[in-house]
């Protein structure tokens, strides 16, 4: 009974050498795995034997192998990595928003003082047609820059909405694995690599919005957007897209038809497109068609009460929009004729009265628009274009601070120290090799005894 029971210590202390050598080599191969958590494997002493009316140590048992996890930290990573999401989205919108209204691409600063500056020409020479000629091709070209902003504007809202359609289709696909992983974790019990794997996920789904994870007992997670429960132990729910009148997409739980109230999401990639898409480029768009309404409304009130070289009046410049809305997208040129371009205030002055023509470039330095000449509002508004991005570039940067230090808590917490485990995978050998020496003496012990008998 003592010899095999010094076979049994020693078999013990090689299977947890070589369980706890399988551990390490784990950790070793995934010290560079996003989202791994080192694993770490506790050992127990086996129940022991009454021997001789004494108790006597049977060798030892794996208590567990767990991960090395922080649920605060990761929680902490959730949030942050949600509201990285939102800045990081509305960053890079921003630079494709700041590119339309680059002067070089635009060219709408420029062409609005050509338009003003041909005005001047007419007046200089009220009866060349060469230079009335010459207004009408700068009005129609700085109706054509404004037209194409307004389109270039209104296209990338549409993309932005597409976008957001696509990332409802991989925010499924990750509400999906989520509760797949779930499954698995209630058939087969919590296994650390299948808890890494759901805890990636649901980071992963924290980038696109920001969400509150709740797990139970049994270690079974259930995942809550805007009051909106999306994963649960049993069921999920996936999200669809609805239009607007617009066509523009809002965001629902399919099987209830309940809207996600982004107000109450405060992060995640979906949140910044929302706010770049319903807000920011919306409200770009709206200035843009103040300054083209103020514009035509101002030039056609002067143009209209004018003579053009053939005596008539009444005629307004450009077409008139009905409102202030999508102004920019419709400006456009009502003239067609040099003669049409009433430079002159009467119709006695023709063809050498240039007071009309003076009256509409005098436009260029009146405050006709939100207390702002033209020429300052457009500059405001391509001001507060590049403020708005600098602001989004700024937040981006400083998220990316605070996730870098938020790694490095959590790599410091659970992530692989090569070193460390190098120093284990050592300790665990010379384990190895003494249990093996145990069972070395017991085996020539046995012989001995066996020896005697003959």
């Amino acid at each position: 009974m003592h010899i095999s029971n010094l076979f049994n210590i020693g078999k013990s202390g090689l299977l947890i050498s070589q369980y706890a050598l399988n551990v390490t080599a784990h950790n070793v191969a995934n010290a560079d795995t996003a989202g791994y958590n080192r694993q770490d494997m506790t050992i127990d002493t086996s129940a022991p034997n009454f021997i001789g009316g004494h108790w006597i140590g049977s060798g030892v048992k794996i208590g567990d192998v767990a991960r090395s996890y922080d649920s605060f930290l990761q929680l902490q990573a959730h949030n942050e990595t949600a509201r990285r999401g939102t800045y990081d989205a509305m960053s890079s919108s921003m630079k494709r928003v700041e590119d339309v209204f680059n002067e070089n691409v635009s060219g709408v600063s420029s062409a609005m003082q050509d338009f003003f500056n041909a005005w001047d020409e007419v007046a200089t020479g009220p009866e060349g047609r060469p230079q009335r000629i010459s207004l009408i091709e700068t009005a129609k070209t700085l109706s054509a820059r404004i037209n194409d902003m307004s389109t270039r504007l209104a296209d990338y809202r549409q993309s932005i909405n597409n976008e957001v359609s696509n990332s409802v289709k991989d925010v499924n696909d990750l509400i999906e694995g989520i509760y797949r992983s779930n499954r698995l974790i209630a058939e087969n019990g919590p296994s650390p690599d299948m808890l890494d794997q759901r805890e990636r996920s649901i980071n992963k789904l924290s980038e696109y919005m920001q969400l509150n994870r709740f797990e139970d007992e049994d270690g079974l997670v259930t995942v809550v957007v805007s009051g909106q429960s999306l994963v649960m132990p049993q069921a999920y729910s996936s999200l669809e897209v609805t239009p607007d009148s617009e066509g523009m997409y809002g965001i629902r739980v399919a099987n209830t038809g309940d809207m996600l109230n982004f107000d109450n999401i405060t992060g995640g990639k979906l949140k910044g497109k929302l706010e770049i898409r319903d807000s920011t480029i919306p409200g770009y768009m709206d200035q843009l068609d103040t300054m083209a309404y103020s514009l035509m409304t101002e030039v056609n009130n002067l143009h209209s009460t004018g003579y053009g070289l053939d005596g008539k009046t009444g005629r307004r410049f450009f077409n008139q929009p009905a409102a202030v809305a999508d102004a920019a997208a419709n400006m456009s040129v009502f003239i067609t004729g040099a003669d049409e371009v009433a430079a002159s205030s009467t119709s006695a002055g023709l063809p050498g009265d240039n007071a009309m023509a003076k009256a509409i470039s005098d436009l260029q330095s009146q405050s006709l628009v939100a207390g702002s000449t033209y020429a300052d509002y457009y500059r405001s508004l391509v001001s507060q274009v590049g403020m708005d991005a600098a602001a989004a570039n700024r937040d981006l940067e400083a998220t990316d601070t605070v996730m870098f230090q938020l790694n490095t808590r959590l790599q410091e917490r659970s992530g692989v120290s090569l070193d460390e485990e190098a120093a284990n995978i050592i300790r665990f050998q010379r384990a190895y090799e003494a249990s093996a020496k145990i069972i070395q003496t017991a085996d020539k012990l046995f012989e001995t005894l066996l020896a005697m008998q003959l």
